[in-house]
């Protein structure tokens, strides 16, 4: 149906932003004229091992059909204080906040509300609470790569984890700008392609390329439905490996 393309579209896009970065948001116009504002904000748990720990940092996001002015986040009392997220220098639709390495730690942060406020270039404030969800979820690791050189494609096999409720693939420069990532894999699967015909290229790789593959796990809040789950992230596994292209 045509509401059902909306929506899958509005969930790839989502899929790009809040896995990858940056947000190629576009809004949906309504048939009868324009689209109301609508915003949606995130606060969940990137998880990843650093030097030989396994460490979780958080992550906020905002997103919207219009352009935004500034989101500020305020935590709930004796959490934290007050920030802003930043803007997105391709989208003019979206904030966010990535831990930095400094912020990343073994404790898991404590469960909580996250209160944004979200103020569109026009003015319009739209103020959302989104929980910030302990859901453990294991790394993914990497089982074997292999390259396929007739059409320039690599085959990517990972350990499947059951609680896992989707996979995501991405390729990262050596400035960690993002190359390519995937639409989100089912979580039974044990492997996926890179390749021209598959996923979101932001920038074509040759053989001969140093370049860093990302396997990503991906948890929902357990409140989470069909129809929200892609803005109800509670955590992101990454495992990643440096690898070159073509070998």
């Amino acid at each position: 149906s045509y509401e059902a393309t909306k929506l899958m579209s509005r969930i790839n896009k989502k899929i790009i932003f809040i896995l990858a970065l940056p947000l190629l948001f576009t809004a949906c116009n309504k048939d009868d004229g324009e689209a109301e504002v609508e915003a949606h904000a995130d606060a969940y748990v990137i998880k990843k091992k650093i030097g030989n720990e396994i460490k979780v940092g958080k992550a906020f996001y905002a997103y919207a059909n219009t352009g935004l002015a500034s989101v500020t986040v305020t935590p709930s009392p004796g959490i934290g204080s007050p920030f802003e997220l930043k803007a997105d220098t391709l989208s003019v639709s979206s904030f966010f906040k990535d831990p930095e390495d400094e912020d990343y730690t073994t404790m898991w942060p404590i469960e909580s509300d996250y209160h944004f406020e979200v103020i569109t270039r026009d003015g319009v404030i739209i103020r959302q609470t989104d929980f910030l969800e302990k859901v453990e979820l294991d790394i993914p690791a990497i089982a074997s790569l292999v390259y396929f050189p007739i059409n320039n494609a690599l085959r990517v096999q990972w350990d499947q984890y059951a609680d896992a409720d989707g996979i995501v693939l991405k390729l990262l420069d050596n400035e960690r700008d993002l190359l390519f990532i995937s639409q989100m894999i089912l979580p039974e699967s044990e492997e996926s392609y890179i390749s021209q015909g598959t996923g979101n290229w932001f920038s074509m790789v040759t053989p001969g390329d140093r370049i860093i593959l990302q396997v990503q796990s991906i948890a929902y809040e357990s409140d989470a439905t069909e129809e929200n789950n892609m803005y109800n992230i509670a955590t992101i596994s990454i495992t990643e490996k440096l690898i070159v292209w073509g070998n």
